[in-house]
């Protein structure tokens, strides 16, 4: 039963120290991908009235239509 106990624990042990390598290699990411703080993205908000304005319109009823027609 100790040796099982040994085992699992040098198991987890090296799973752990794998683990914190591969985090430590992921957190080196190239500083030109990351989002840099001294952009400007003052004019380039877009509200939703100006976003769904185009999609927006009067939408025509098929009664109302006929009905004008006679």
């Amino acid at each position: 039963m100790d040796r099982k106990l040994k085992k699992d624990f040098r198991e987890r042990h090296k799973a752990s120290l794998e683990r914190a390598m591969l985090k430590t290699e992921t957190s080196s990411v190239l500083e030109e991908s990351k989002l840099k703080h001294s952009d400007d993205y003052r004019g380039k908000i877009v509200h939703d009235k100006e976003r769904f304005q185009e999609k927006v319109h009067e939408k025509i009823s098929k009664v109302s239509s006929d009905k004008e027609k006679m």
